[in-house]
């Protein structure tokens, strides 16, 4: 199968320093496939090793089958829209935009009126249609970056990559932006390889999500599988809003259940976890995660439930986050917005997990 991307144990190293550690990805036709993970993970440099911009140490690059180690960026078909912007300041906004159109490494040229009309209807997905006579000095930061975005977007080619490319927008435009987009490229159908931090865009935006960490790819996988699957603590802590909660516990057998303990109180393992438990080697210290919004909070004790200390509590619109503390670790739960609990309240927990989560507590991989 020939896919739009194809990264084959790439290796990039800078001096002694390896920013990439033997990644290797596909990205099909027509995907959207998010590079997710925190700053200095490798996404930025993926982006620049797929557009040539720079050399793979070693490893293969192919783009629709072609191994491009060797293509110089203008010949690899791809349009690349950098989080710095990299405008033209001596160009209008609609000059920036329509220039990779016009470069004399475009053949055949579009017509006028075609090209035109490309503009026009990036303009419109991107929200900067009235600014498009205006020169890039009198734009926002924010603006710069949709219009570096048009400027990729206009184009047709193998492959987008985008990176970070709303960054700079607020809250309300940032999310606004991003249905556009996905709707832009799936009419388009053009593969898209897209670098961002924000676990909600990667989950928004994505087809598959590749999570990086350190130069090394930790997981890939639908935006569902990940949430449901996780493959390590490091993928489970990273996606989810509010965040999984991992607490370290120990395993035991109390009669014929398997269970863990967590603030002093036995949870016994749902049957697929319990299954995947006695498969594998006995251990007896572990860490469990638990989704924020599989815990009740409860202000008076209950039979099972777990004691804990309020940190502090975050009101979100259509619910709360409190943060509390339990057997000195962390732990966050979810609960309504007219529930406001002041920091050091008594609580309890009472868990009612379709399932938890048990990572290895040594390697993090999950059991």
């Amino acid at each position: 199968m020939v896919h739009a991307l194809e990264f084959e144990r790439v290796l990039k190293r800078f001096g002694g320093k390896s920013a990439i550690k033997e990644l290797s990805f596909t990205c099909a036709d027509g995907e959207l496939l998010v590079l997710f993970g925190p700053s200095g993970a490798g996404k930025t440099t993926t982006i620049l090793l797929a557009a040539g911009l720079q050399e793979a140490t070693a490893g293969t690059i192919r783009i629709r089958g072609r191994v491009v180690n060797k293509v110089e960026p203008r010949h690899r078909d791809v349009a690349v829209a950098f989080e710095s912007y990299a405008l033209y300041p001596h160009l209008t906004v609609r000059e920036n935009i329509i220039f990779p159109l016009i470069s004399p490494v475009r053949t055949p040229r579009l017509p006028t009126a075609d090209m035109r009309r490309r503009v026009q209807d990036v303009a419109d997905v991107l929200q900067i249609a009235e600014l498009l006579d205006r020169a890039p000095g009198q734009l926002s930061g924010g603006q710069r970056q949709r219009v570096a975005l048009a400027r990729a977007l206009v184009r047709s080619p193998a492959l987008y990559l985008l990176d970070e490319p709303i960054a700079h927008l607020d809250a309300k435009l940032r999310h606004l932006i991003r249905g556009e987009l996905r709707r832009f490229q799936r009419e388009r159908g053009i593969a898209t390889v897209l670098a961002t931090p924000d676990q909600l865009e990667a989950i928004a935006l994505g087809d598959r999500i590749a999570v990086i960490r350190a130069g090394e790819l930790q997981q890939i996988g639908t935006p569902d599988e990940l949430l449901t699957e996780p493959a390590n603590e490091f993928v489970a802590a990273s996606l989810g809003d509010p965040p999984m909660s991992i607490v370290d516990s120990t395993l035991e057998r109390l009669g014929d259940d398997l269970v863990v303990r967590w603030g002093g109180k036995p949870l016994p393992l749902d049957p697929p976890t319990r299954r995947r438990v006695a498969a594998g080697p006995w251990r007896p210290r572990v860490r469990v995660g638990v989704r924020p919004w599989e815990v009740t909070a409860l202000g008076v004790p209950v039979e099972g439930a777990v004691p804990a200390t309020v940190q502090i509590t975050e009101p979100f619109g259509k619910w709360s986050v409190v943060t509390v503390r339990v057997d000195g670790s962390e732990a966050k739960v979810r609960v309504p917005p007219e529930i406001v609990y002041p920091m050091g309240t008594r609580i309890w927990l009472k868990l009612r997990p379709t399932r938890l989560y048990l990572f290895d507590p040594d390697t993090g991989r999950a059991i």
